[in-house]
């Protein structure tokens, strides 16, 4: 994330760094971010080398870290929409534009992989079915690269160290659902939004890297007159891709979000992921 500000680890305990292969070796290696339950870790679906994305049938395998340290290995596939995890793709992504457009319909660009072990954490979440309003403002955190070249890939190499965890300010600018098709998409809807404008800094956006990490809200729960209070986030879905040909003025990032998603809703379920 490129002018995101930067936060403790134990912050967001359950936002982890992914480097993603599959066995086969038939894709190349990708580094994502991701949500880590015990043994299970919740990312995009195009994280496991691009199209089609995870699938069981290939399976994944990789590390995953957390504050610079490995925490946990990859092993599987647990869980994933079938299919591409786009429903279409636009003339410009066949013209080659070296995927810089958000491209087809990416409601089903979540999966949920499985881990060797189980990663304690201690920030409370819950994945939300339900989107926040046009409008509202949320929160993006990531190990995604970022503008300080000694955190940036550097030839492709992956920095010594791994990156710092950031968090971006963002505003909910659209919710659109699965356009009209036959057969019918099966999938969630999908959310539009723009990174805040930080004085002397510049414009909050996504990066490669980003990829798979939380979108989410944070509420104030439990206590009486103000004691014993503690925040717990709401995240309602995971990056799936950003819009970096538009003007700097109508950029925006593109949530895969959980609401309306049948695939989210039974799986997140069957994987006893804590839900909103």
């Amino acid at each position: 994330m490129y002018n995101g500000a930067i936060v403790s680890p134990s912050k967001y305990d359950y936002v982890v760094q992914l480097l993603i292969a599959v066995p086969s070796g038939s894709r190349s290696p990708s580094g994502c971010t991701g949500i880590v339950v015990g043994d299970k870790v919740v990312t995009a679906k195009h994280c496991c080398g691009g199209w089609p994305g995870c699938t069981q049938l290939e399976g994944a395998i990789g590390c995953v870290y957390r504050d610079h340290k490995r925490v946990a290995g990859i092993i599987g596939v647990y869980s994933a929409p079938a299919g591409d995890y786009r429903d279409w793709r636009t003339i410009e992504m066949e013209r080659g534009n070296n995927n810089r457009l958000p491209s087809g319909y990416r409601g089903r660009d979540i999966a949920i992989l499985q881990l060797d072990t189980t990663v304690r954490t201690r920030r409370r979440f819950a994945f939300a079915s339900e989107t926040p309003a046009v409008g509202v403002d949320v929160f993006h955190a990531t190990y995604g690269p970022n503008e300080d070249l000694a955190e940036a890939d550097l030839d492709g190499q992956e920095p010594v160290g791994g990156r710092s965890l950031r968090r971006g300010k963002f505003t909910v600018t659209a919710r659109r659902t699965p356009p009209a098709r036959t057969p019918p998409i099966v999938s969630g809807i999908v959310v539009e939004v723009r990174g805040e404008h930080r004085p002397g800094v510049g414009r909050t956006h996504t990066v490669g890297g980003d990829s798979g990490g939380p979108f989410f809200t944070t509420v104030v729960t439990g206590g009486i007159l103000g004691h014993g209070t503690h925040e717990k986030d709401l995240i309602f879905g995971v990056l799936s891709a950003g819009d970096r040909t538009a003007a700097p003025t109508t950029d925006y990032e593109v949530v895969a979000a959980f609401q309306d998603n049948p695939w989210a809703q039974q799986a997140f379920r069957d994987a006893l992921l804590p839900i909103a």
